[in-house]
């Protein structure tokens, strides 16, 4: 089990900056459904922490030439690996929320 906040500072760095590196955004995961105790799960992950690194992961593409500002969303809906981004009983639309807050406050400010 790993912290979210903590996992996340290592899910972007300098390298994102580079026209030819794409970064992928991650709400959640738990692989733990395909690997058991040896899976990593990340825990206490929240739409406002998902917000904090979607918004370094814009602000390292902003830079970039329209087309080249490309942003993966990993596993939309992956429910088994706890990382999609549909509405649930926790934090509702949070985490849709947080993506549409993220993509205007870098790009439609």
């Amino acid at each position: 089990r790993i912290e979210y906040s903590r996992a996340s500072q290592y899910f972007q760095g300098p390298e994102e900056q580079a026209n030819d590196c794409y970064p992928t955004l991650i709400p959640n995961w738990d692989h733990s459904p395909r690997s058991g105790r040896a899976g990593h799960i990340l825990v206490r992950s929240t739409p406002e922490k998902f917000k904090r690194h979607a918004l370094v992961s814009f602000n390292n593409i902003s830079h970039k030439a329209i087309e080249d500002r490309i942003v993966f969303l990993k596993s939309w809906n992956e429910w088994a690996e706890g990382n999609y981004m549909e509405p649930d009983l926790k934090f509702g639309r949070g985490y849709l929320e947080a993506l549409k807050e993220a993509i205007q406050d870098i790009f439609y400010h």
